[in-house]
């Protein structure tokens, strides 16, 4: 592994605006009702994995889950999609090279595949930065 330092990039969708603070990229439309949520780790050394990416989705969901394989962008894991407490999650952990996604989109329960295409084809550009030669 080089000591490249990493980041990944995506294209927003026309009407969407983005914002970050210190551990989270945020995505959303300025008057929607629903929120897309980018979390990166970064690996120290070596390559994430797909152990790896399935510690995290465990860890975060609480529980073993039914996860499909995904591929965004140039990016490879799992994704879930539940519902809880009125609202629509589907959640992705993606791997490339020694970086790690969360990403959670997030809508009301009553708008439940409104924006999938929108958020599919956001996600379809990812990408790391610099590319891996």
């Amino acid at each position: 592994m080089s000591d490249v330092e990493r980041s990944w990039t995506l294209e927003v969708p026309r009407g969407w605006e983005a914002s970050q603070d210190d551990a989270v990229v945020t995505l959303a439309r300025p008057k929607g009702r629903s929120v897309v949520r980018v979390q990166l780790t970064v690996r120290s050394k070596g390559r994430m994995t797909e152990k790896d990416v399935r510690a995290a989705a465990d860890a975060a969901l609480g529980r073993e889950a039914s996860l499909r394989k995904t591929t965004c962008g140039v990016f490879t894991g799992l994704k879930l999609e539940h519902q809880s407490n009125g609202r629509h999650r589907r959640e992705w952990w993606l791997r490339a090279v020694d970086l790690m996604l969360h990403v959670r989109y997030e809508c009301p329960l009553a708008d439940r595949g409104r924006e999938d295409a929108t958020v599919d084809g956001m996600l379809a550009t990812l990408a790391i930065d610099p590319p891996e030669r």
